[in-house]
Order: C-alpha cells, then sequence, then structure tokens
C-alpha cells in the first residue's frame, strides 16, 4: 500500500511540474495575437459606397441639406426672381410738391383768367392769347409735372390733374370766392390729383 502511494505521488508530481513548464495548446494560443484579414471587409464597403442606394447626406451649392433618393429638379440660378415690390411713391411724396404746385399753378391761372376776361390792366400781360393759354394749361400742366414728372407716369399724372382742375372749378362754384374758403379749392385740385395719378399708375405696370 505504501508502494502504491509513493508511486502516485511521483507521477503526480511530474505532471504538475509537467503543466507548469509547457501549458496546455488553448491557453497558449491565447496569449498570440490573432491577425484578421480585413481586405474582404475593405471590398464589401466600396461595393456599398458605389451602390446607388448607398445612403449620405449631401449639402449642394445652396445650403440645403439632401438626402437619400433626393433628386434635384432645379438649380438655384434656374429659380423664379422674386417679383419687385412696387416702386409707386407713396402719398404723401406725391401730395406734399403737388400741393405746392397747385397753389402757384391756380394763383397764375386765377390771375390769367382775370386778366383775360378784362382785357388787361395793371400787371396783366397785354395779350388775350398769351392769357387764355396760361389760364387753360398752367393749372393743368403744371400740377401733372410735378406729380408724375416726365416719366411714364405724366400721363396718368396730367388726366388725374385735369380731373382735380375739374374739381376745383366746382368747388370754386359752389364757394364764395370773396371768401377764405376759397382758399381750401387748390388743396381740394391737389387731392383729386394725386389719388388719380396714382390710381391710373397702377393700371399702367
Amino acid at each position: 500500500m505504501r508502494m502504491t502511494f509513493q508511486t502516485t505521488l511521483t507521477l503526480m508530481s511530474g505532471a504538475l511540474a509537467l503543466v507548469c513548464v509547457m501549458p496546455p495548446r488553448p491557453v497558449a494560443a491565447q496569449n498570440v495575437p490573432a491577425r484578421v484579414d480585413i481586405s474582404g471587409l475593405n471590398a464589401a464597403i466600396e461595393d456599398a459606397r458605389r451602390s446607388p442606394f448607398h445612403a449620405r447626406n449631401e449639402t449642394d451649392a445652396s445650403g440645403i441639406p439632401h438626402f437619400p433618393g433626393y433628386l434635384p429638379t432645379q438649380s438655384p440660378q434656374d429659380a423664379s426672381p422674386t417679383p419687385a415690390a412696387d416702386d409707386r411713391p407713396s402719398y404723401l411724396k406725391v401730395f406734399v410738391p403737388t400741393l405746392a404746385a397747385t397753389y402757384v399753378a391756380d394763383f397764375i391761372g386765377f390771375w390769367a383768367a382775370i386778366c383775360w376776361a378784362y382785357g388787361g390792366g395793371g400787371g396783366c400781360i397785354d395779350d388775350e392769347a398769351i392769357n387764355l393759354a396760361l389760364w387753360v394749361t398752367v393749372p393743368v400742366v403744371a400740377p401733372a409735372l410735378t406729380a408724375g414728372g416726365i416719366t411714364d407716369r405724366f400721363v396718368p399724372a396730367f388726366l388725374g390733374s385735369a380731373l382735380g382742375t375739374v374739381a376745383a372749378v366746382v368747388s370754386l362754384v359752389a364757394i364764395d370766392p370773396n371768401r377764405p374758403a376759397a382758399l381750401i379749392v387748390p388743396a381740394i385740385d391737389a387731392v383729386v390729383t394725386t389719388f388719380a395719378t396714382l390710381a391710373l399708375s397702377l393700371g399702367t405696370h
């Protein structure tokens, strides 16, 4: 029985020493880093990138991000331009100078009408034709030039000034010319001229 125990102990000691000196093959394999072949993986990635279904967000020159499946139908340069804003002047920009011009023009026309009616006199031009021309044209042409200028708005301004002159004559009939209230007649002329000029100018653009 003693011989068997000693023999067993000797064998176990020898086996343990052998294990310490030469570890098992799986343990040794774990200490060596495995070499992975990635050439096949790189080739698969390149094939996927060349595919039309490759998902990649892109941004064009307009700065707008586009997502997979986006097909631009129109370049930013081909886009229709934004409609230009209305270039008509404001009411006040037309009315204020037209009001001043109307007062001066109506005064000249009123003075020429008196000179024409009474055949001259102090401060009048001794020519009935000139007085008549001044009386008829100045109250219409001067406000028209002020409201529309020598532009494409002159014709609408001329028609508006003609309407304003008619409104002034009608107002003068209703108001006694000898009263201070008659001073508002050129203002009525300027208001009608300005409104008509802007309204008719809108129709020509």
